[in-house]
């Protein structure tokens, strides 16, 4: 019983996505009955320009969770009253969200400043 129900609301709530799919068929210009190329209409022509992006997704998700966990550090120092082993994790998530968000930024800028030496267009 608890299975069908599952499927059914999994159906459910995919049924927008299948929608949404067609939707950005019929917005490239494509027919839902063909195959376009669904990176052409985002600027990527070429493999470096989709690795280009790829790499700018994962640092931005990198430093996402990387203020996230910044802010729950801060949460936590906050919270922590007068318990000095919760300061202490505290202290060290807030330690290694920095070091996290240095490492982030400074891949950045090898990155930009590889690509421009290569010739890439960033």
């Amino acid at each position: 019983m608890h299975s069908r129900r599952f499927i059914a609301t999994l159906l459910l709530a995919l049924l927008p996505a299948f929608a949404l799919v067609a939707y950005t068929a019929s917005a490239q210009g494509c027919e839902p009955t063909e195959f376009c190329n669904p990176l052409s209409d985002g600027g990527v022509s070429d493999i470096g320009d989709l690795i280009n992006n790829i790499i700018r997704w994962l640092i931005g998700i990198v430093g996402l969770l990387a203020m996230l966990a910044l802010i729950w550090g801060g949460m936590l120092y906050i919270i922590a009253l007068n318990n000095q082993q919760h300061l202490d994790t505290a202290k060290s998530i807030i330690k290694w969200a920095i070091v996290g968000l240095a490492i982030v930024l400074l891949s950045f800028v090898i990155i930009q400043t590889v690509a421009q030496f290569a010739g890439a267009t960033t």
